[in-house]
């Protein structure tokens, strides 16, 4: 399903005008990066945010948002409706290349539900980019083999982010109809939920190893079992720091 940015722009940020923000997503002070406009993003960028209502960042989005654009790998946790997804949508849009039109950020996902919001979110605050593509692929079509010429293959050789479920994701990479020569991202979304599947690691496996050895790595979670973080800390990822808000408490107080 395909999505024209211009017609799903819409505010994606919360609206703190009306009511104070509660602890949980409350701004810490520091000058240097209380707002998106300090954080020396690209014009591209800022417009989107501002169009989406985005101005003052969560805790979350000020401490990761800088160190991801370092290239750093992240193990973040915060509760639902803090704004991890604009975290490492702002992280991607400011690695790709957009002057090469081929998979450059693959995001991984449980659900098409979630995979679809993502894509919306990620159209949404990229709008500045007028040549941005995005790809969300879940299963429901049918994909015969490379010769095939429909738009999901095209999508799928001329995309800058590729977003779907694990299951769908190595199949496509099998078959090779991903390009992944330029993949320099790694982002699995809600990680918690996708392990809960337990073919779903030996998929995560796969993909991770058939990707170059030098991407950045960036997962997500309301919640982590010490198990899993052992799992990407050792297993995955290169010296990830791990930013953690609220970890005793996943429900909004708000």
């Amino acid at each position: 399903m395909k999505i024209p940015a211009k017609k799903i722009r819409i505010r994606l940020a919360h609206d703190f005008e009306s009511l104070p923000r509660t602890d949980d997503v409350k701004l810490e002070l520091n000058e240097h990066y209380s707002n998106f406009e300090k954080l020396h993003l690209s014009p591209e960028t800022i417009t989107g945010l501002f169009k989406c209502g985005f101005h003052f960042l969560t805790p979350i989005q000020q401490k990761a948002i800088p160190l991801g654009r370092m290239g750093v790998d992240l193990i973040l946790q915060s509760k639902a409706g803090t704004g991890k997804t604009c975290v490492f949508t702002v992280i991607a849009l400011e690695t790709i290349n957009f002057d090469i039109l081929s998979p450059q950020v693959i995001i991984l996902v449980p659900s098409r539900e979630i995979a679809f919001q993502i894509k919306i979110a990620i159209l949404n605050i990229g709008q500045g980019y007028s040549n941005l593509k995005v790809a969300c692929f879940v299963g429901g079509y049918k994909i015969k083999d490379k010769e095939n010429s429909d738009d999901k293959l095209l999508e799928l050789y001329s995309s800058h982010i590729i977003i779907g479920t694990p299951s769908r994701i190595k199949h496509f990479m099998y078959l090779k109809l991903i390009n992944l020569q330029m993949v320099k991202l790694f982002i699995i979304d809600e990680v918690d939920q996708i392990f809960r599947v337990k073919e779903h690691e030996e998929m995560i496996n796969w993909i991770y190893s058939s990707l170059a050895k030098t991407k950045q790595i960036i997962i997500t979670s309301a919640t982590y079992s010490n198990h899993l973080i052992k799992i990407f800390y050792e297993k995955y990822m290169n010296m990830p720091l791990i930013i953690r808000i609220d970890d005793d408490d996943v429900q909004l107080k708000g």
